[in-house]
């Protein structure tokens, strides 16, 4: 139970974490950081895919699906 409610606040920090650090290094060196910071992004990303997916989280509510 924990976990379900702690993994969309980690992936949501690292995607805040990776931000930030793009932000401050692109300053510096543009070229030697960007692919990091998008394999950051993007390892992110797919963790929260990942999570989505093994643990059946239902998104849209029940009452919005309905009336679709």
């Amino acid at each position: 139970m924990v976990i379900n409610q702690l993994v969309p606040w980690i992936t949501v920090g690292i995607f805040v974490a990776s931000v930030a650090l793009f932000r401050q290094l692109l300053k510096r060196d543009r070229r030697a950081w960007t692919s990091l910071v998008a394999a950051v992004v993007l390892m992110e990303e797919l963790t929260l895919s990942l999570w989505l997916l093994i643990n059946d989280v239902q998104i849209l509510s029940p009452h919005f699906m309905d009336g679709m």
